[in-house]
């Protein structure tokens, strides 16, 4: 099947409201070294054009204000967007500090 189902506990799931309608999101859970591990962006099919760029960098605001030190994710080769990704974190002062087989790990640090 092409259906995956996923239950996560413990994730903070920030929502991106603009102008008060949600129109993206960001997931993710803490590590455990004072840092915000991002798992999902999500953009709604709805949202306005240029909408990622503001809900990324809304999503690092909150992290910072939450408090986290740090927030990393991983970008896997093989996703279809992982060339744009990769562009889109370095635009958001991210930098690579490990890399597997399959992908790069990312990071930014709260200034």
């Amino acid at each position: 099947s092409a259906t995956r189902t996923h239950v996560a506990t413990g994730r903070l799931v920030f929502t991106y409201e603009p102008r008060g309608w949600p129109v993206g999101l960001l997931t993710g859970y803490a590590d455990d070294h004072g840092g915000f591990c991002l798992e999902h962006v999500v953009v709604f099919p709805t949202a306005p054009d240029r909408t990622l760029m503001p809900l990324l960098r809304a999503g690092i605001a909150e992290a910072w204000a939450r408090g986290f030190a740090h927030i990393t994710f991983f970008i896997p080769n093989d996703h279809p967007l992982a060339e744009a990704l990769t562009a889109l974190a370095g635009r958001v002062g991210c930098t690579t500090y490990a890399h597997r087989e399959d992908g790069y790990f990312w990071v930014t640090y709260k200034p």
